[in-house]
């Protein structure tokens, strides 16, 4: 069963709140995997958090680093499409990620991009880094 998120539309006093229709949670049926390019696609106009999406994936495509401090490592690339939304809030938010960081090992097949095409990506308290496993930090060259 789907949970469904409400947004919905007012007008009060000559104030208009702009808001969108309602939005589908995300479940497995309205994403793939594809590990011939390394991609993860979400297809669908649903919204999905990492949460989400770790609920079925495995730790070789998005893995939680530190619950406690919410990090994630995203390790294949992401492509949004079809009116599909990845939440990427931070806890000051009230999401699920605070750091998001992005495999980058000294490879070019393998640094990970996030890639919205006809998809919204909307980032609200979260920092966002390229990730060298080699150096346990921030990829700097």
């Amino acid at each position: 069963m789907r949970r469904i998120v409400q947004v919905g539309t007012a007008l009060l006093l000559g104030l208009t709140v702009v808001t969108s229709a309602p939005v589908m949670a995300c479940v497995k049926t309205d994403t793939r995997y594809a590990s011939s390019s390394n991609t993860l696609y979400i297809e669908k106009p649903v919204t999905c958090t990492l949460t989400d999406l770790a609920a079925f994936l495995n730790a070789t495509v998005l893995e939680l680093v530190d619950s406690a401090q919410r990090i994630w490592l995203l390790k294949a690339n992401l492509r949004i499409t079809g009116g599909g939304s990845l939440l990427l809030h931070g806890r000051a938010a009230g999401g699920d990620v605070d750091q998001l960081r992005l495999l980058s090992a000294n490879n070019p097949a393998r640094h990970i991009r996030i890639n919205p095409r006809w998809g919204i990506v909307d980032i609200r308290a979260t920092h966002i880094l390229s990730w060298d496993p080699a150096v346990n930090g921030p990829d700097t060259d």
